[in-house]
């Protein structure tokens, strides 16, 4: 019993080793179109778990957006009227 139980293991082990070199990155050829819908793929599903933090962040900081642009238009009127033409 005990030989069979450490002869599984090394069998285990040894095709363990095997399978990682009969499946390597080069095997795997994508064409263009389909490495764009792959990455179109993940792209969608990443923006669609994000979209609601997105949203949450514009809506907790249009305000500071708004007063910030707006200084910083008043700030280029004033320097603008600094100067004689």
């Amino acid at each position: 019993m005990k030989r069979n139980f450490l002869h599984s293991i090394l069998i285990l082990a040894f095709l363990m080793l095997l399978i990682p070199g009969c499946f390597s990155p080069d095997d795997i050829k994508l064409t263009e179109p389909q490495k764009r819908a792959h990455v179109d793929s993940i792209y969608q599903l990443e923006y669609k778990r994000l979209q609601p933090v997105l949203d949450n962040n514009c809506e907790d900081n249009f305000d500071k957006l708004v007063n910030r642009t707006v200084d910083s238009l008043v700030n280029v009127y004033l320097d603008s009227t600094k100067y004689e033409y």
